[in-house]
């Protein structure tokens, strides 16, 4: 995919819509083509696009993340008092969940996931590492991010080729890196940026732009897919 860079660039953000999903806590939206996923501290929400109606789920667990991949549905969940990560394949028809993997989290951070084609990765922030559940053979490996003590939060390219993860390194600078997945499951850089100060969290658009937010800044940034810098705007209060 070469780099795609609007011939306009958007230089702000305007209201479109909003609804009310009645929790008392938001740790994640996610976007698909036909609904709005929204992981909540009382289990998730799915918002129809078309419908404008809003559904609950799971409403005993806090989910942190929910991601649609090909139709697919995956859910993080912290459990506090059992100090456990755990990542599950959430059926829609039947509303049941399918543990896929698990791994301790002494310190209670909230983490992330990406999903692939190929790989789940989430982060292990007690040991600032990646997981990485193959989605084949169901084995589960720890691998590092190269040029990264901190990591922050991850994505996967549309294709699945690369993974992006936001950071910081040695001399706390803050960045975002592009990483492609070698066969044995190890991060090869590609590209680094460390044009967005304060950057936290990444997705793409279907055009290969990539946007990130920066969490304190209130600004969003705008990358095209070889990390080249594009625009960045401040977010309307």
């Amino acid at each position: 995919m070469s780099p795609v860079t609007p011939s306009e660039p958007p230089t702000s953000l305007s209201f479109i819509s909003e609804f009310d999903f009645n929790s008392r806590r938001c740790y994640s939206v996610h976007h698909s083509s036909d609904n709005i996923y929204i992981g909540c501290y009382d289990g998730f929400r799915i918002y129809d696009k078309q419908t404008k109606k809003v559904a609950k789920y799971a409403a005993d667990l806090a989910y942190t993340t929910v991601v649609e991949f090909n139709g697919e549905l995956f859910l993080y969940s912290l459990d506090p008092d059992k100090k456990l990560d755990a990542f599950y394949n959430y059926n829609l028809r039947n509303k049941r969940q399918v543990l896929l993997f698990s791994f301790p989290n002494k310190g209670g951070f909230l983490t992330y996931i990406a999903v692939g084609p190929d790989y789940i990765a989430a982060l292990d922030k007690h040991n600032e590492a990646i997981k990485l559940y193959n989605r084949r053979s169901q084995a589960v490996c720890a691998v590092k991010a190269p040029g990264l003590e901190t990591l922050i939060q991850l994505s996967f390219s549309p294709d699945g080729s690369s993974l992006l993860v936001t950071g910081r390194d040695g001399k706390g600078i803050q960045k975002l890196n592009s990483y492609q997945l070698s066969a044995s499951a190890e991060l090869n850089l590609i590209w680094s940026c460390d044009n967005c100060p304060g950057i936290h969290g990444i997705t793409y658009d279907d055009c290969g732009l990539l946007y990130a937010n920066g969490l304190m800044n209130k600004r969003i940034y705008i990358l095209d897919n070889k990390g080249l810098f594009v625009v960045s705007f401040f977010q309307n209060s």
